[in-house]
């Protein structure tokens, strides 16, 4: 039996000038809400280098705290002790901690910037 004009023949349209289904244009979704006149702002992820900038400036910031105040205390108690004769406080913790808190910070740095 012969095919006749319009009918599928091995995964092809017959007879037709038109595809049964012809791609539609692109049509961009509504928006509804409060962005709806927004404009793009790029990767959903753009914000997180600026929130880990923000983070390792912080930690920056803390540990170079701890660091003067442990040197402060150091200092200050030294030179009471060395006018006076007497005991002093060498703040080895809050220095060290504050170091190591403004090392994690560079690497930090280093990393959001990559």
């Amino acid at each position: 039996m012969p095919e006749s004009p319009g009918t599928h023949v091995r995964g092809r349209f017959w007879g037709s000038a038109t595809a049964p289904n012809p791609p539609q244009p692109y049509q961009a979704l509504p928006q509804s809400g409060p962005y709806q006149n927004a404009p793009f702002q790029g990767s959903p992820y753009q914000g997180v280098d600026d929130a880990e900038r923000r983070r390792a400036t912080r930690a920056i910031g803390v540990g170079a705290a701890f660091f003067v105040i442990g040197l402060l205390i150091t200092v200050l108690t030294y030179s009471h002790a060395s006018g006076s004769g007497g005991v002093y406080v060498v703040a080895w913790g809050p220095m060290l901690f504050g170091g190591i808190r403004m090392i994690i910070g560079l690497f930090l740095l280093a990393k959001s910037k990559r």
